[in-house]
C-alpha cells in the first residue's frame, strides 16, 4: 500500500514513531527524522490582559518569524511524544535539556523498560553543535539516537575544518 500523508500533528508523530520503531528492529540506531512543526495554537495574554491565540495569522507569509527559537517549544513537545511512543515510557520517563539557547538546540531523553531501550532525540542540531552531537552519540552508545530536523543535510554544510569530524560522528554512523 502507498504511504498515507499524516492529517494532523498526532498522526505525524504516530507515523514517525512507527517508522523509527521498524528501523530500530532492523538494527538502525542512528536516524534522522524530519517533522513539520505545526502552527502555534497556544493561547497567550499580552500585557497580562489581552488574550491572543497562536502566533500566526492566515495572511502571514512566514508563520514562524522567530525562526527556530519560536518553533522550539512546539517541536520539543513533538519530540517528547515521539520518544514516549517509541520507548513505551510515560511522561515521567522523558526529560529534556537545552543544549544551545542561541541556536535552539535541545536534547530529549527517554527511559525504556530496560537500559537497552532508552532513546534520545537531538532537536535542531546544526553545524555549531558538532561537539554536542559527538558527546550525545557517545552517551547513547548503541541505543537509539534520532536527529530531529537537523540544520544540515550533507557533509559540505560543515566548514572545511569540521568535515572529517562530521563524517566520523554522523555520516559514517548511518
Amino acid at each position: 500500500p502507498l504511504p498515507r500523508v499524516p492529517a494532523s500533528p498526532e498522526d505525524m508523530v504516530a507515523s514517525a514513531a512507527r517508522a523509527v520503531t521498524r528501523a530500530v528492529a532492523a538494527g538502525v540506531t542512528r536516524q534522522t527524522v524530519r517533522i513539520v512543526v505545526p502552527d502555534d495554537e497556544r493561547s497567550y495574554k499580552v500585557l497580562g490582559a489581552v488574550e491572543i491565540a497562536g502566533t500566526s495569522a492566515a495572511e502571514d507569509l512566514d508563520p514562524w518569524p522567530g525562526g527556530l527559537k519560536q518553533q522550539y517549544p512546539i517541536a520539543l513537545a513533538l519530540c517528547r511524544r515521539l520518544l514516549r511512543a517509541v520507548t513505551g515510557g510515560g511522561e515521567q520517563a522523558v526529560s529534556e535539556q537545552c543544549l544551545d539557547s542561541e541556536d535552539a538546540c535541545g536534547l530529549v531523553l527517554a527511559q525504556g523498560a530496560g537500559p537497552t531501550e532508552d532513546a534520545a532525540c537531538l532537536l535542531f542540531a546544526g553545524c555549531d553543535q558538532l561537539d554536542q552531537l559527538q558527546q550525545v552519540d557517545a552517551m547513547a552508545s548503541d541505543r537509539l539516537l534520532c536527529l530531529v530536523n537537523p540544520q544540515f543535510r550533507r557533509r559540505e554544510d560543515f566548514s572545511l575544518w569540521q568535515r572529517g569530524k562530521a563524517q566520523a560522528v554522523f555520516f559514517d554512523r548511518g
